[in-house]
């Protein structure tokens, strides 16, 4: 209650008890005080309690990792130049990729673009991609980003050697991107057709997971559904037509319809 209004309801009680005007004065000054001291025992309660909550359920810990920018930095520059330090080079990912399309799981593919004289996409390595370009994170896919893209209008792989680490993340990457390609060239699939690009995309997750020999099959199938659907609602060719919650929810849907694909496994054995 302001002093103002307080003042008006003892002038009240005064016409009602018939107190003198100096009576007035006093009690409006004990009144004040009183209440200063309810709102000061109240607010160091309030304190308190909130001291306590913090401690019972918000710890603070002090994680130099994270708060500590000296230490954020030196992190930082170290994972750069170890990134650099393991980084494969041009020579090596080229030779890499000429003996893996020798091996016998890539005869049939290899096979089918001499026969029908289809143009073999172009491999393009790039050393300086960014995570916004071709990268997508998900908690979900163990694998934390997605460095290559395959573009139909070019007939183009893109490999981004700056963020793959190992021969292994290269021959996966290239697994996904080779599976779409393989889909577009020689089986004349339309990428921009969402239900094409659906089933083609479940199909290169699941080759791509195939490297991992020691995923049991129901984990597979889980992973490639995760990275298809990720995929799809980052890549998918008409995003741009609908709202992003609406986007979702189709691509939930139209990834449901097309869950067969990830039983076709050609061309590769």
């Amino acid at each position: 209650m302001r002093m103002k209004e307080l003042f008006i309801f003892l002038m009240h009680l005064r016409s009602v008890l018939n107190i003198s005007r100096k009576n007035i004065k006093d009690n409006l000054l004990n009144i004040s005080f009183f209440f200063i001291r309810i709102s000061i025992k109240f607010l160091n309660q309030k304190i308190i309690q909130i001291k306590i909550n913090q401690e019972q359920n918000m710890p603070r810990v002090f994680d130099p990792e994270r708060d500590d920018p000296t230490v954020k930095l030196i992190k930082g520059v170290t994972t750069f130049f170890e990134e650099q330090k393991y980084k494969l080079s041009d020579n090596e990912i080229n030779e890499f990729i000429k003996q893996m399309l020798k091996r016998e799981r890539y005869s049939q593919m290899v096979q089918k673009y001499l026969q029908n004289k289809i143009e073999f996409p172009d491999i393009i390595i790039k050393n300086s991609c960014s995570k916004g370009h071709f990268f997508f994170n998900t908690s979900n896919y163990p694998f934390q980003y997605f460095p290559s893209d395959y573009n139909q209008q070019k007939n183009e792989i893109i490999l981004c050697k700056n963020q793959i680490k190992n021969l292994l993340e290269l021959q996966e990457n290239l697994d996904r991107e080779l599976t779409l390609a393989y889909d577009r060239n020689v089986e004349k699939k339309d990428l921009s057709s969402d239900a094409d690009f659906a089933c083609s995309q479940i199909r290169a997750c699941r080759i791509q997971l195939d490297n991992y020999k020691k995923l049991d099959d129901g984990s597979k199938r889980q992973l490639s559904q995760t990275c298809a659907r990720f995929l799809f609602r980052h890549k998918g060719p008409n995003q741009d037509k609908l709202p992003h919650d609406m986007w979702v929810r189709y691509t939930e849907k139209i990834l449901d319809k097309f869950d067969y694909c990830y039983n076709l496994t050609y061309p590769f054995k």
